[in-house]
Order: structure tokens, then sequence, then C-alpha cells
């Protein structure tokens, strides 16, 4: 029933305490959508099936290279040039048996100097693992 009869409205579907989660992050995607930029092309990344206990933080270093590229400022934006160093810090949150949050803080360093590419969140979901999480 949809209908709660003694108080006379319609019965809560979902806790308020996930509806302000849910408002709050809408907000927040509202506020950096905008902020977006295509600095850095994308890296290809392979994941294997470990993920994070729930409330276990983790950290790891990506670390790139380009040996061959081009030089000065012939290239397109967003390509790396001759020997740039990219350094992708990302870090891990184990939210449910499930799900793991994460955040990629791109970063490249060419004959530009150093610079950070903004910010890229993401979502890990694991649904079959063995009893013992092994």
């Amino acid at each position: 029933r949809l209908f709660d009869r003694q108080r006379r409205r319609p019965k809560m579907l979902m806790s308020t305490r996930w509806g302000g989660w849910r408002a709050l992050v809408s907000l927040l995607c509202l506020l950096v959508g905008p902020l977006a930029r295509a600095e850095l092309q994308d890296e290809i990344q392979v994941y294997d099936d470990a993920i994070n206990a729930p409330g276990e933080v983790g950290l790891e270093l990506h670390a790139n290279t380009t040996l061959r590229g081009r030089e000065g400022d012939v290239r397109p934006p967003g390509v790396p040039g001759l020997h740039a160093l990219r350094l992708t810090p990302e870090f891990s949150l184990g939210w449910t048996r499930t799900l793991e949050l994460g955040a990629y803080l791109p970063t490249v360093t060419d004959a530009d100097g150093p610079r950070v590419a903004g910010i890229k969140l993401r979502l890990k979901y694991l649904p079959l693992q063995t009893e013992d999480g092994v």
C-alpha cells in the first residue's frame, strides 16, 4: 500500500536520509559540470577482481611516459608531447562489499611545464565474490 490511512498521506517510499544525499550529489554535479575540460587523453585502465573492504582506503599511482611524440606546440591539445610524464594518483574507498568509490587526479609534465587535468570520479562494482572475499 502506498497510502498511510492513519496519517492520511502517502507513505515515504525512501528514507529522507538518502534523499538528502541525492540532492547534495545532484547539486555537486551541476556545479562541477561546467568546469570539466578535456585536458588529457584518457588512459586505458584494466582492473582485476580486487575491491576494498567497506571503509578501507586505498591509493595507487599510475605512471606513464611518452617515449616518442611531437615536439613543440605543433601537437593538438590533449596529446602529450615528447618525453611527457603523466602521474595519476587514484584514491579509493570501499563503500559496500560490492561497491568502491574512486577519484583520480591526472597530472602531466611536458615542455609546457606541470599541470593538473582536473579530477575524474569512478564507481567500481564487483557483484560476484566468494564467501571469504578471495
